[in-house]
């Protein structure tokens, strides 16, 4: 009968564990890839608006709800743009960027601005807003949770813009039920 030494013991113990932490990581990698970590769309069915100006006034017919909209701002960057939401009683919600990088959100008629670390100065930002059937709605920014509140009858959305802005647009998508 053969012994194992405390060090081979050791040994096989740190092989068993980076092997384990290596399937571990392939696998995370393999989910991510696949879109696990994706943000929720309210459907797979989108609705297409080229041109955005097209975007005013948008009725909501069923919730959840998904917009995704990409553009790049050129020009002033004092200008903004941005969605909005509207609920039955009137009140408006702004989600917002500007040139500089800084972001606004909420019920404000003017914009309080904050810096967000994940906006893109010079480039395509990707402005994504998801609202619940609950009303939960999020904002992100290039996939990063900018914003999130409870919001109630929400009945219609549309672009927003400050300063009438120079955008590019790379797309702009509802997807509804």
């Amino acid at each position: 009968m053969s012994t194992i030494s405390a060090d081979e013991r050791r040994g096989r113990i740190v092989l068993a564990v980076l092997v384990l932490a290596l399937l571990g990581g392939a696998a995370a990698a393999l989910a991510i890839a696949a879109g696990i970590a994706d943000p929720p769309r309210a459907s797979e069915q989108a609705r297409d608006f080229i041109p955005a100006e097209a975007a005013v006034g948008i009725a909501i017919d069923a919730l959840p709800l998904t917009i995704e909209a990409e553009a790049s701002l050129s020009g002033d960057p004092r200008s903004a743009w941005g969605l909005w939401l509207q609920s039955t009683n009137g009140q408006r919600y702004r989600f917002l960027i500007d040139g500089f990088g800084y972001i606004a959100a909420g019920d404000e008629a003017e914009p309080r601005w904050r810096p967000f670390p994940h906006t893109r100065r010079g480039a395509p930002n990707m402005l994504y807003l998801h609202v619940e059937a609950s009303g939960l709605t999020t904002f992100r920014i290039n996939r990063e949770i900018a914003w999130r509140d409870r919001l109630d009858r929400i009945q219609r959305w549309g672009i927003d813009e400050v300063d009438a802005p120079s955008l590019v647009w790379r797309r702009l998508q509802q997807f509804a039920p």
